[in-house]
C-alpha cells in the first residue's frame, strides 16, 4: 500500500484540527463560565488572603522584635538582669507604648520573676514579680504608668519560672518561640504567648523573656477587613480551633448566667453554618496540594500564597472555599479560611461568556485559512531537516541547521541545534567522568593499600563454579558431603586466588607488608579455621548474602591469632571475579574479655561472700539482744518497788535501746534478704499484695482512721509477691506514721501501664502511693535522699521512731525488680506520692 504525501498527512490533519475545534467550541463556551467564576473566586480568595497574611505577619511580629529589643538589652548588660526593679519598670513603661503585648516579663534562672503590664486598655497597669527574685512567691500588683504601687491583685506560693511552659518552650528553640493560645477566663478574650531565650555572649544562658498578646485583636481586623464585602474569613488551627472570625462569633464557649469562659471552640461547632461546613472541608483533606498551586508572587508588603480551592452548599446555597496557610518559623502554623457565596458573582459573567464564544468562532475560521498558508511554507525546508537528522544518525555532530525566521520550522531548527550543542556537551561530560572514575579508582587503590584494615581481593569464580558443579551431581547436603569427602574441601581451599592484599593482610599473617608473593590464606589454617571455610561455603550454598564471623588463624611464625572473618557473597559470575574480603584482629579484644569475665566472676563470688556474712550476723546479733530485753524485763519486775526512780529509769533506757536495736537488726536481716529469693520470679497480682499489706496493717490503718483508696485495675506484673509485700507494708506503714495531726489521712494506691515510648525495653507499669500526711520540705533534695539507708528527716523519737530502713528496703526491691523509685511532694504540710516502676507479667 502506497503511503501517503507528507502534504496531504498536512491538509488532513489540519482539517481534521479545524472540525475537531469547531465541535469544541460549544463545550468551552459551556465551561469558560465556570473557569472565569472561579478565576474571580481565587483572585478575591487571594487579595483577602494576602491582607490577613500582611496583617498577621506585622501584627505578629511586633511582639518579637520588642522580644529581641529586650534580649540585646539585657545580654549586653545595659539593663541589669539581676535588678528586678529595673526590668519592671522597664516593661512598664514598654506596656503604655500602644504595641501589641499585654504582659511583658523576664524569668531568670533561679526560677525568679520580673513583669509588667496592662489589662487591654491601657487604663489599668500592673507589676509582676517574685520575691527576692528567686523561685517563690509571686505576687501581682497594681501599679500607675509611672511606677506608684497599690493594691496586692493576686498572690500564689509557690512560683517557679523555670517550670513555666513559656520558659521551657524558649530553651527548646532559641531565636524566639510562640506557645499555645489559651483562654483568658477574666476578660473573655483568648491570649498567644512568645518567649525568647536571653544568653551572654558566651552562650551562657540568663533566663528567658516573654510577653503576652490579646487575639481579639486578629478579629476586630477581620470584621473591618469584610465590612461591604461579602463571604467570611476565619483563621483556625490546624487541629480546627478557632483563632479569630469576621463573624464577631467568639472563639470560646461561654455557659452560666455570667458568661464565663469554659474553653476553646472549634470551627467545627460554630453558629454560622459557612464556618462550620467549610472547615470540615479543609480539615478532611479535601483541598489537597495537588489541586492548585501552593505560592504565588508576592502583592506587596504582606505576600501570601494562592488558597486551596473547594466548594460547599449551604441552605441550597453554594460557597466558594478558599484555605491559605500562614507559617511562622517560631512555631506557629494556622489556616486563614475565606467563604465566598457563588451568587454575587455569577451575573458578569454570563456577558463575558458570549463574548469569549464569538471570539472562538472567529478564531477557528481564521486558523482554517491560515493553516493551508503555513503548511505550504512548512515542506519547503523539511529536506534539509531530513538530510542533517540523518548526518546526526551517523554520528557527525559537526552538522546544523540554519535558523529561519520564527516560524515552526525555526523552531525546529533552533531545538534540532539545540540537540546538537547539548550531545556535544555529554559527550564532553563523560569524557570528564571517565577521567574522574580513573581519578577515583586511585584514590581507592591508595585507601587500600594505606587501612589499618585487614583487607584482600580474592577469585571465588572457581570456587562458584565446583559450587554448581555439585548442584548438578546431584548434591543436596553439602555439609554432610564435604563430612564425608574431605578432599572436596580441600580442592575448593586451593580454587580460592588471592589477587591482591593491602599489607595489613600481610602484617596479620605475619608477612612482609612491603611486597613478597600473594599469601594463600588455606596456608594459614587451622584445625577450627577449616570448620570456618565450610560454613562460608554453606552460606553461599544455600544463597546468602554476607557471611561474617569469627574464627582463628595460624600466622608465619606459628602465633595464633584471633579475626574476624567479613566478605559478601558473590550472585553472580562477574561477581565472583573480584570478591572483597575484610579480616579485623580481635586478638586484644577477646584477651580483654577474658580478663573482664575473670574479674566479675570474682566480684560475683566476693558479692555472694558479703551478703551472705551480712545475713548470718545479723541473725546471729538478735538472740543476744533477746537475752538483755528478757532479762531487763525480769528485773523489773523481781525489783518492782524497791527500784529508785532514776534505777527504773535507767532499766527502760536499756530495755528501750535493746528493743531499737532488735528493730535495726531486724531491718538490717530484711534488707539482706532482698534478692536472695530461691525461686524463680513468677507473675504477681497487685491488687492481692496491697490487700495482704493493708490485712497485715489494718490495726494501725483502723486507730488513725486513715481512708485508704485502692485502684480496681492494678495490674499483674513479674516479680516476687513477699518482696513486693514489704514495698507496700512499708510505703503504707510511713503513711500512716508521718500523717498530720488533726487532719483525716488519705491514701491512694493506683498504678498505669507506661507507653512504648516512656517505657523503652520490656513493658513497664507505673505504681503509685500518694498520702495527705507531713509531706517533704521543698529545694533541698529530700526526695532522694530519703532513699538512703539510715536516713530520717526528723528526730528518732518523732513519729513513733524507727530505723530508717524502710524506703532504702523499698528502693532494693524496686531496683532488684529492673525498676526505679522516686518521691514527689509539693511542700511540707501538702502530701507525697511514692512512685516505683515495675515490668509487667
Amino acid at each position: 500500500m502506497k503511503k501517503p504525501s507528507l502534504r496531504t498527512v498536512f491538509v488532513v490533519s489540519a482539517l481534521v484540527i479545524i472540525l475537531i475545534t469547531s465541535g469544541a467550541v460549544g463545550y468551552i463556551a459551556t465551561l469558560n463560565a465556570t473557569l472565569t467564576l472561579k478565576s474571580v473566586t481565587e483572585t478575591l480568595h487571594r487579595e483577602v488572603s494576602a491582607r490577613v497574611f500582611g496583617h498577621l505577619k506585622a501584627y505578629l511580629d511586633m511582639p518579637q522584635v520588642l522580644l529581641i529589643q529586650n534580649d540585646r538589652l539585657l545580654s549586653s548588660g545595659i539593663i541589669p538582669t539581676d535588678d528586678q526593679a529595673a526590668l519592671q519598670a522597664l516593661f512598664l513603661q514598654q506596656a503604655t507604648i500602644p504595641v501589641p503585648a499585654t504582659s511583658i516579663y523576664f524569668g531568670n534562672t533561679a526560677g525568679g520573676l520580673a513583669g509588667a503590664g496592662h489589662e487591654g486598655e491601657r487604663n489599668a497597669f500592673y507589676t509582676t514579680g517574685t520575691e527576692g527574685f528567686t523561685a517563690g512567691r509571686f505576687r501581682k500588683i497594681e501599679t500607675t504608668p509611672d511606677g506608684r504601687a497599690g493594691a496586692v491583685v493576686a498572690s500564689l506560693p509557690a512560683y517557679d519560672a523555670r517550670q513555666r511552659p513559656w520558659y521551657t518552650a524558649a530553651l527548646e528553640r532559641d531565636g524566639g518561640t510562640w506557645g499555645k493560645v489559651y483562654v483568658l477566663f477574666t476578660r473573655h478574650d483568648l491570649s498567644l504567648p512568645a518567649s525568647r531565650a536571653v544568653r551572654a555572649p558566651d552562650g551562657r544562658l540568663i533566663g528567658v523573656l516573654g510577653v503576652d498578646l490579646f487575639v481579639s485583636a486578629i478579629g476586630d481586623f477581620l470584621e473591618d477587613l469584610h465590612a461591604g464585602t461579602d463571604g467570611i474569613t476565619y483563621i483556625m488551627e490546624p487541629s480546627g480551633l478557632l483563632i479569630a472570625s469576621s463573624t464577631a462569633e467568639r472563639p470560646f464557649h461561654i455557659e452560666g448566667p455570667l458568661g464565663t469562659p469554659t474553653g476553646r471552640l472549634s470551627a467545627l461547632d460554630s453558629v454560622r453554618p459557612e464556618v462550620a461546613e467549610s472547615a470540615r472541608l479543609i480539615l478532611s483533606g479535601a483541598l489537597s496540594p495537588d489541586h492548585g498551586p501552593k505560592t504565588m508572587p508576592p502583592t506587596g508588603p504582606e505576600g501570601g500564597g494562592v488558597p486551596q480551592v473547594g466548594r460547599i452548599t449551604v441552605g441550597g446555597e453554594t460557597f466558594v472555599v478558599g484555605a491559605t496557610p500562614f507559617e511562622d518559623p517560631r512555631g506557629l502554623s494556622w489556616i486563614i479560611a475565606t467563604v465566598v457565596p457563588v451568587a454575587a458573582h455569577e451575573a458578569p459573567i454570563v456577558a463575558v461568556n458570549l463574548r469569549t464564544l464569538a471570539l472562538t468562532t472567529l478564531a477557528v475560521a481564521l486558523i482554517a485559512g491560515l493553516a493551508t498558508l503555513m503548511i505550504r511554507r512548512a515542506l519547503a525546508p523539511l529536506a534539509d531537516v531530513a538530510a542533517s537528522a540523518g548526518a546526526v544518525g551517523r554520528g557527525d555532530l559537526s552538522r546544523t541547521l540554519p535558523e529561519r525566521g520564527g516560524d515552526e520550522v525555526g523552531a525546529v531548527a533552533r531545538a534540532f541545534n539545540e540537540m546538537i550543542r547539548r550531545l556535544r556537551a555529554a559527550q564532553a561530560l563523560q569524557d570528564r567522568h571517565l577521567a574522574d572514575l580513573s581519578a577515583a579508582e586511585d584514590r581507592f587503590r591508595r585507601l587500600f593499600r594505606n587501612a589499618e584494615v585487614a583487607i584482600c581481593n580474592e577469585d571465588l569464580s572457581d570456587l562458584m563454579a565446583g559450587l554448581d558443579a555439585l548442584r548438578t551431581q546431584g548434591v543436596t547436603d553439602l555439609r554432610a558431603h564435604l563430612r564425608a569427602h574431605p578432599e572436596v574441601l580441600r580442592d575448593f581451599a586451593a580454587r580460592v586466588r588471592v589477587i591482591d592484599a593491602n599489607p595489613a593482610t600481610r602484617r596479620l599473617l605475619g608477612l612482609d607488608p612491603e611486597g613478597g608473593p600473594v599469601p594463600r590464606f588455606a596456608d594459614h589454617f587451622m584445625d577450627t579455621t577449616w570448620d570456618l571455610f565450610v560454613e562460608m561455603l554453606c552460606t553461599a550454598w544455600t544463597g546468602g548474602a554476607q557471611f561474617r564471623m569469627e574464627g582463628r588463624i595460624r600466622t608465619r611464625s606459628g602465633e595464633e591469632r584471633d579475626v574476624l572473618f567479613c566478605t559478601p557473597i558473590p550472585k553472580t559470575a562477574e561477581e565472583s571475579r573480584v570478591v572483597p574480603v575484610s579480616l579485623v584482629d580481635l586478638t586484644e579484644q577477646k584477651r580483654a574479655e577474658a580478663a573482664l569475665r575473670l574479674k566479675n566472676e570474682e566480684l560475683e563470688r566476693s558479692n555472694a561472700e558479703l551478703e551472705s556474712f551480712a545475713h548470718v550476723a545479723a541473725h546471729d546479733l538478735r538472740e543476744p539482744l533477746r537475752t538483755v530485753t528478757s532479762y531487763v524485763t525480769l528485773l523489773r519486775r523481781r525489783l518492782g518497788d524497791r527500784l529508785a526512780l532514776d534505777e527504773g529509769e535507767f532499766m527502760g533506757f536499756i530495755h528501750q535501746g535493746a528493743l531499737r536495736m532488735d528493730a535495726l537488726v531486724s531491718d538490717l536481716l530484711e534488707f539482706a534478704r532482698v534478692g536472695r529469693a530461691d525461686r524463680p520470679a513468677a507473675a504477681v497480682s497487685l491488687r492481692a499484695v496491697v490487700e495482704a499489706a493493708m490485712d497485715g496493717m489494718r490495726a494501725q490503718i483502723d486507730l488513725t482512721e486513715a481512708r485508704v483508696s485502692v485502684a480496681q485495675d492494678l495490674p499483674t506484673v513479674r516479680g516476687h509477691a513477699d518482696d513486693l509485700g514489704r514495698v507496700f507494708t512499708n510505703l503504707i506503714g510511713n503513711a500512716v506514721k508521718y500523717r498530720q495531726p488533726g487532719r483525716p489521712l488519705q491514701i491512694e494506691i493506683g498504678a498505669e501501664v507506661l507507653s512504648p515510648e516512656v517505657a523503652t525495653g520490656a513493658p513497664m507499669v507505673r505504681v503509685f502511693v500518694r498520702d495527705t500526711g507531713i509531706g517533704l520540705p521543698a529545694g533541698e533534695g529530700q526526695e532522694e535522699r530519703i532513699f538512703g539507708l539510715f536516713k530520717r528527716l526528723h528526730h528518732r523519737e518523732a513519729f513513733g521512731g524507727g530505723t530508717g530502713l524502710g524506703l532504702a528496703i523499698c528502693k532494693k526491691v524496686v531496683e532488684y525488680h529492673g525498676g526505679r523509685i522516686w518521691a514527689e511532694s509539693a511542700g511540707e504540710n501538702q502530701g507525697s506520692t511514692i512512685w516505683f516502676t515495675l515490668p509487667l507479667a
